[in-house]
This record gives C-alpha cells, structure tokens and sequence, in this order.
C-alpha cells in the first residue's frame, strides 16, 4: 500500500482544483492508513472545484465520546489553519482584480483606518498613542508585518491590561507581529 504524506496529500489537493477531471484511485486507503498510522482521531479530505465535489474522504470519530463516524458534514475547529484559508481567498481576489495587495486595506475593513500605534504607557497607566505613517496594506495582514501585537506576550498590552479600540504597536511593515521594540514605558 501506498503512503500519504504531506506532500502527496498537497499535490493532490493542487491536482484537484484544476479545471481538468481529476481521480483518485487508493487515496482513501492511503488516507484512512496515514490516519492509523499517526493515531489521529479523525480526518477528513474534502477537494472541490468551483463546479464540483471531486474527492472526499473521512475517517475515524467524530469525537472521542460517540461512535459516530467522521463525514463530510464533519465540524471540527482547524485553529491557524483558519490563516491559511483566509490568505488564499485573498490572494484569489487580488487575482480577481477585486483587492489590491499593496493599497490600504481600510476600504474593506473600515476598523483599520487611521490606527494608533501604542508608543507607551505614562505613570498614571494611561497609554500613549502616536499616528502611523502609513496604512495598513493587504500584504502585510497576510505576512503578519501590519504592526498588531498579540496580549498575551506584548510587555505594553499587558501593562495596558483591557483596552476598547484597536491599535498597533509597530509601524505597519516593519517587523513581524508580536516583535516587541525592547520597551515597557
């Protein structure tokens, strides 16, 4: 028998969202194996094109409390992979000519225009806000350089505590999300 890896699991996947007819002889024993294999509770392989459902694949249960097998209609979360989805779609609509990589993403996203930078944090607790240069583009969502820090490791954000509105703590662009720039004040 065959084994699935990423790889092949990827290629399959790139094979099928052609416009071409796509089969998959031994795909689902190869999956249901590699679903074995690494002890994993449950998978499902779903892979369409814009006019059809071309493979689909599921094994194992649908959580670990009931018999009920694992299907299609299966809902389970998929955590970061959320961030993959999210990234292809939108680079499907800069293909489109729908959105522009490089231009501000406020007109899609209106919560994003005109955003703080959180410079730092006064003795009262009060935090400091500056203006950032420049906008917020699509490309630096997508490589997680917009300028956003993540509360749970940002010495600020934590200082800040809750806050309402949101606000970046680097210029857009300029190094990946969640870097710090070294200060506390």
């Amino acid at each position: 028998m065959r084994k699935l890896n990423r790889r092949s699991a990827v290629a399959l996947g790139m094979a099928a969202a052609t416009q071409y007819s796509f089969s998959a002889p031994g795909f689902d024993s190869a999956f249901q194996a590699a679903v074995e294999r690494h002890k994993i509770p449950m998978a499902v392989a779903i892979v369409a094109n814009k006019e059809r459902l071309l493979l689909q694949s599921a094994h194992g249960r649908r959580d670990s409390e009931s018999s009920v097998p694992a299907d299609g209609r299966s809902i389970f979360t998929i955590a970061s992979m959320t961030k993959a989805i999210t990234s292809v779609a939108a680079l499907q609509l800069v293909e489109r000519g729908a959105l522009e990589l490089d231009g501000p993403a406020h007109p899609h996203m209106p919560e994003l225009k005109d955003l703080p930078i959180l410079e730092g944090i006064d003795d009262a607790g009060k935090p400091r806000f500056g203006r950032a240069p420049y906008p917020v583009t699509l490309r630096q969502l997508l490589a997680h350089t917009a300028g956003f820090g993540y509360a749970w490791n940002h010495p600020l954000i934590l200082k800040l505590g809750t806050f309402d509105k949101p606000f970046l703590v680097n210029k857009p662009g300029s190094q990946p999300d969640s870097v710090t720039r070294g200060t506390t004040r």
